[in-house]
């Protein structure tokens, strides 16, 4: 085999059985699609300069020690661990469906292999808390985690701290496009457990650049960006930018011209720097960390102003009863979908509806739809974001 072949070579032997290909910085490494959660797909160009700048971003952002063994959930974090020279043990999971994970599975994995570093998204790292939990695991070698991919919840953030107690365990915020963006110790993270401004992700990391602008059709390029820039506390579209921010899609120009803007002001030593869309919504705070309230796609224009919809997700999700909630801007009507627990019945209690209404006509909203939902459907990828998609497409289908 292959493998057995590599073995076998002497040191003395190495350059003449590795033959090194000459690349330029401006040469596709990797070619990785955006899980298409908000629309089609995209191809995003993971050049070998990125792949580089990535690989240092992150580095710097979660700093490996000598003997760590690492346990991703994503994928694209093995090619990170090689050039650290770190090993990988792959969880025994459907990549394709990380919620649906054997727990046991994995935490044997942890276990029997020493793992000192994991991360995943949001639903993964629920389910191995879940039965971490009610087996009275501790997970004591693991001693950094990482949640991302998706908005975290008060229960999975406490969750993690009891589960993985000897774990340095952060949030982070990121996308295929930019990641790292920002991050937040999941301690610090509780502290505003009982806030309803979005969900808190911390500091910008010290390789990205964060700009809130209200981005509109004719932004045409970064002098007109900069004029639509907002201020501190206001919300506005996250824009990012740095060495490690993709450039483009492959062969798809008009995403590119969608979100993607050039740079004129910035780092010369900087490869075609770019201020990326991101398409969430949200704030800097006083104190320089950034919180999230949307996507510009699921804004909520109601009576001719816009309402954010993570803030008000928040309050409905804080009623005894709530699993989840999801709020709809469909047809010129505002539809509030609810998952209620296991403990409570299909058929939504009188003071649960009166909760709802209390939190929505607070906010300015009295007219709305209520929709009690078995399980709330969430996009393909990480199994965590809400697909607000799927909910659309369903009120379509029951408007005919």
């Amino acid at each position: 085999s292959l493998a057995k072949q590599l073995t076998n070579i002497k040191p003395e032997q190495h350059a003449a059985a590795v033959q090194v290909v000459k690349r330029s910085d401006t040469d596709h490494g990797l070619i990785s699609f955006t899980s298409g959660s908000t629309g089609r797909p995209k191809g995003a160009d993971r050049t070998h300069y990125s792949l580089i700048q990535q690989h240092l971003a992150i580095r710097s952002h979660w700093p490996d020690e000598k003997n760590d063994v690492d346990c991703p959930c994503f994928p694209v974090m093995v090619l990170h661990n090689l050039s650290c020279g770190m090993s990988t043990v792959m969880p025994k999971v459907d990549l394709a469906q990380p919620a649906q994970v054997d727990a046991a599975q994995v935490i044997k994995q942890i276990e029997q292999y020493k793992i000192t570093r994991l991360s995943g998204a949001p639903a993964y790292i629920q389910a191995l808390v879940n039965y971490s939990l009610v087996h009275n695991k501790t997970n004591a070698s693991v001693t950094t985690l990482v949640v991302g991919g998706a908005t975290v919840s008060v229960e999975l953030a406490e969750g993690i701290l009891a589960a993985f107690p000897n774990a340095y365990s952060r949030i982070v915020y990121g996308s295929t496009e930019a990641e790292p963006i920002s991050s937040i110790e999941i301690n610090q993270y509780l502290k505003y457990s009982q806030t309803t401004r979005g969900y808190l992700v911390g500091k910008p990391a010290g390789q990205v650049e964060v700009l809130i602008a209200n981005v509109s059709a004719q932004t045409a390029n970064e002098q007109d960006l900069l004029k639509q820039s907002v201020a501190c506390g206001d919300v506005g579209e996250i824009l990012v930018s740095g060495r490690h921010v993709l450039k483009q899609y492959v062969d798809n120009p008009s995403a590119n011209a969608e979100n993607k803007i050039r740079r004129t002001q910035s780092n010369k030593n900087d490869h075609q720097p770019v201020w990326h869309r991101t398409g969430d919504t949200g704030f800097l705070d006083d104190s320089g960390q950034l919180w999230l309230t949307g996507r510009i796609k699921d804004s909520l224009v109601l009576n001719g102003g816009v309402i954010q919809p993570y803030p008000l997700e928040q309050s409905l999700d804080n009623v005894a009863g709530i699993v989840r909630s999801a709020l709809i801007h469909f047809n010129d009507a505002l539809h509030v979908f609810v998952q209620n627990s296991v403990e409570s019945s299909q058929a939504m209690t009188a003071d649960v509806r009166c909760e709802i209404e209390q939190i929505l006509q607070a906010a300015g909203v009295h007219h709305f739809n209520i929709n009690v939902i078995e399980q709330m459907p969430v996009d393909g990828r990480h199994n965590s974001k809400i697909d607000r998609l799927a909910l659309r497409n369903a009120l379509q289908k029951n408007s005919h």
